[in-house]
């Protein structure tokens, strides 16, 4: 349970190794935006770290994760001083609570749209052949010999 100045409570979540720790909770890739902004707003040298239960097994802390949460209540939900976003108990990195209907709308919308990762075209590779010719350090000797080889590798793969 992370606690503010006041001794008010604000979070609560099950942790694990060091994931207890409120810096943890400040990177950019994570997505609780309201207890990201609690903890730049009051310091996260300034939050109170309160262990309620150790060396339980996961269930029970899921459990117990779940019981406090109701306890004190959410603020998205105007029931208390919680910044989580859900009722607890997920197992794992969860943003809010989406209803079948609209997984499928987000399903729906996403069809025919090729991954973050996927599906860079011709002329997107050809811009990244030119920006990495002014790259000095681009195809130096050893990334020549390594590029030698695995292109050497690929051509043996392909003629299996």
């Amino acid at each position: 349970m992370y606690l503010d100045q006041d001794n008010v409570p604000f979070y609560i979540g099950k942790g694990k190794n060091d994931r207890w720790r409120p810096c943890n909770h400040c990177y950019s890739g994570y997505t609780n935006q309201l207890l990201k902004n609690k903890i730049k707003k009051i310091g996260a040298d300034n939050v109170k770290v309160h262990f309620l239960h150790k060396d339980i097994t996961d269930e029970d802390a899921c459990e117990w994760e779940k019981y406090w949460i109701k306890h004190y209540g959410r603020r998205i939900t105007h029931e208390g001083t919680l910044c989580n976003l859900s009722t607890g108990g997920e197992r794992g990195p969860v943003g809010c609570i989406r209803s079948t209907e609209t997984r499928l709308k987000i399903s729906r919308a996403k069809i025919g749209t090729p991954a973050w990762n996927k599906g860079t075209g011709k002329s997107q590779r050809q811009r990244n052949a030119e920006w990495n010719k002014k790259n000095p350090m681009y195809m130096k000797e050893y990334q020549k010999q390594w590029y030698l080889r695995k292109k050497a590798e690929r051509a043996a793969n392909a003629n299996r």
